[in-house]
């Protein structure tokens, strides 16, 4: 059996869903086997994966529409292949068939690799330019805060607001110079 499932447009974010309906109509696909959801709603989707059976076909218009999260998508994916389901997109030709989890599943791994790599390329040229970790506080600033704290006047908290030195800071550098 050929079923089709597609969100409707209700605002936001448009879905050309238009090829989904010329597939539909050049497959003769009834419109009892037809699901339609809106994007915060997902019955009609379970209503789906309640009646289908193996060797079923699901025709979408992407698979992103089967769940707003990729490991909700990938469990869900694995779920359906694992039964037998099979996947027919209309947006991602590549992922029709059978094995579409396996599919994806590899593509993930290749986009975390390439990002990691981009990532990781990255910092070392942030490191190269001394811009990696957070910026030094001058060293005037310091002397303030110090000045501050040696008056006793003030308490650490406002010695941090007014010299925009952090405790913490302030606590080093008195720990470095030996008053504590």
């Amino acid at each position: 059996m050929i079923y089709a499932y597609f969100i409707e447009n209700t605002g936001g974010e448009f879905k050309d869903n238009s090829r989904l309906f010329r597939y539909i109509k050049e497959q003769n696909i009834s419109e009892d086997n037809i699901y339609i959801d809106i994007a915060d709603n997902k019955d009609e989707l379970d209503a789906l994966l309640e009646k289908i059976e193996p060797e079923d076909t699901i025709v979408l218009r992407t698979i992103t529409d089967l769940a707003e999260k990729r490991s909700e998508l990938l469990h869900l994916l694995k779920e359906l292949q694992d039964f037998g389901i099979l996947i027919h997109s209309i947006m991602e030709p590549f992922l029709n068939g059978l094995e579409y989890f396996n599919r994806l599943q590899g593509s993930i791994e290749i986009s975390k690799y390439y990002a990691e790599k981009k990532r990781r390329l990255a910092f070392e040229e942030a490191r190269k330019q001394g811009v990696v970790g957070r910026p030094k506080i001058p060293q005037e600033q310091i002397e303030t805060a110090l000045k501050l704290y040696k008056s006793r006047l003030f308490t650490t908290e406002e010695i941090a607001k007014l010299s925009g030195v952090s405790s913490s800071t302030l606590y080093r550098a008195l720990k470095e110079q030996g008053h504590i």
